[in-house]
């Protein structure tokens, strides 16, 4: 079944287009979740709420997630909201659209709609989660993504943390976003380290449908046209800071995203959640290293699978119809090592450490620094006269650009960067300890089953320790 969000903004700066849908809707009072990291982007789309007459209260996410909902529900109990917009990554989206179900029924906890953790509770908690509709209260949930990532704000699936690193998914209808607005604008000042981080999960969920067990028409149609994009202009987006080529990127994780709903998940992403329930690692930068070694193993294991990626590699143009399969397949995975290397990902946990330096002396943890005005202050204009305005500014140094993501604000957004001790527990003998731990917590989600492949212990045993390198 492919749940799809009702409407979709995807121009450059099309964030002025959901007022009237607002108003149309009778909405009155906003509350703005967001990270810290886009603080300023959330600020900056306050002068045109208030000029429509729509009130705007604004929370910002700097918590763990089970105290955030409740800070955050405790203030919209006094506010009476009647619209939640989440700007950010997957994580804040996510996060706002588990406070609309929990705020049109207090007497729903996050635990009771937890889905697809355990598979021996499937079909109980499915029917949890399926029972809790959209409420009255809340009349639009608008989901703003502020990476190139998740695609979250396209689908009907929340992933959170309960306090003891755990993750939890609830999914259903009623944690579907009424708008999504996939406005470039808002990733114009994202640093290059999350830009390369964030679209490697695009990458991976683009991959992970086309040949997923789930697959359908619709699934492969979107799977395609995302990896299509991603092939052709991530790399060059990041590195030239291409601001249309940004705007395509941005797209294609959203595309992805629908892709990715429509069959769930598989393996590498399955990997990324338990590897980053015992080191706190960013999952774009769990996926740049799992990509190429699931879909190895996936190849080597189907005959079915391998053909899809030989078919892959002669539609997105990287090899030609004569080659042999093994060379198509070889092809494409040639190409992903070469984005991985041109964005100086890291190819094995182990050598996160160096990668880290290597980010950090290139100066990829800084802000880019584009120069925007305020939505109240700029004048109407098209995309691609909004890409000329801005196009220049970007090699622009701090100083002389006014940019709306501090240094500080982004570092702290990114928990490796955040707290040394998440660096200092990357090591061998943590792996180790763990290594049980995270085959059992991969083994436990259901998305396995949507793995083209069936999955053994003993499979998941030797593929993490090719992780970890």
């Amino acid at each position: 079944m492919l749940i799809l969000t009702p409407i979709i903004y995807y121009n450059m700066d099309s964030f002025r287009e959901i007022i009237s849908d607002l108003l149309e809707s009778n909405v009155g009072r906003v509350i703005l979740v967001f990270s810290s990291a886009v603080k300023c982007q959330a600020m900056r789309v306050e002068p045109m709420v208030k000029k429509s007459g729509i009130q705007i209260e604004f929370s910002e996410l700097c918590e763990s997630d089970a105290s955030a909902l409740s800070t955050i529900l405790s203030q919209m109990k006094s506010y009476k909201p009647d619209c939640i917009i989440g700007m950010g990554g997957g994580h804040c989206m996510d996060i706002a659209k588990v406070l609309r179900v929990l705020y049109e029924d207090p007497n729903t906890t996050l635990r009771s709609l937890a889905i697809r953790t355990n598979k021996n509770d499937e079909e109980k908690s499915s029917k949890k989660a399926m029972m809790h509709r959209r409420g009255s209260l809340i009349k639009k949930l608008v989901c703003i993504p502020t990476t190139c990532g998740s695609g979250s704000e396209v689908t009907s699936t929340a992933v959170l943390r309960n306090d003891d690193g755990r993750q939890m998914i609830v999914s259903g209808v009623a944690f579907l976003p009424d708008i999504s607005v996939v406005d470039s604008s808002f990733i114009l000042t994202i640093p290059m380290f999350l830009a390369s981080i964030t679209g490697m999960r695009a990458l991976l969920h683009g991959l992970e449908s086309y040949i997923s067990n789930s697959s359908n028409h619709y699934s492969s149609c979107m799977a395609i046209q995302s990896l299509k994009i991603l092939f052709n202009s991530f790399t060059k987006a990041v590195i030239e800071k291409d601001v249309s080529l940004l705007q395509e990127v941005h797209k294609a994780a959203s595309i992805s995203g629908v892709a990715i709903s429509a069959t769930d998940v598989g393996l590498g992403t399955i990997f990324s959640r338990s590897i980053s329930e015992v080191f706190t690692l960013p999952h774009g930068l769990i996926d740049s290293i799992v990509i190429t070694k699931v879909l190895n193993f996936n190849i080597n294991r189907s005959h079915t699978v391998g053909s899809l990626i030989a078919n892959l590699s002669v539609e997105l143009g990287i090899s030609s119809p004569e080659d042999s399969n093994s060379n198509k397949i070889q092809a494409l995975l040639n190409r992903i090592d070469e984005i991985k290397k041109t964005l100086l990902l890291p190819d094995s946990l182990s050598s996160i450490h160096s990668s880290l330096s290597n980010f950090k002396s290139k100066g990829w943890f800084d802000p880019i620094g584009v120069k925007l005005s305020v939505f109240s202050e700029r004048m109407e204009i098209n995309d691609q006269e909004f890409i000329n305005h801005v196009s220049g500014s970007f090699s622009k140094s701090g100083k002389e650009a006014q940019t709306y993501v501090t240094e500080e604000n982004t570092l702290s957004a990114i928990p490796i960067l955040s707290k040394k001790s998440l660096i200092d527990n990357l090591n061998f003998n943590t792996f180790q300890m763990n290594l049980d731990r995270m085959i059992s917590r991969a083994l436990s989600d259901e998305a396995i089953h949507t793995n083209p492949v069936k999955v053994t212990k003993e499979d998941l045993s030797n593929i993490l320790k090719e992780i970890w390198g």
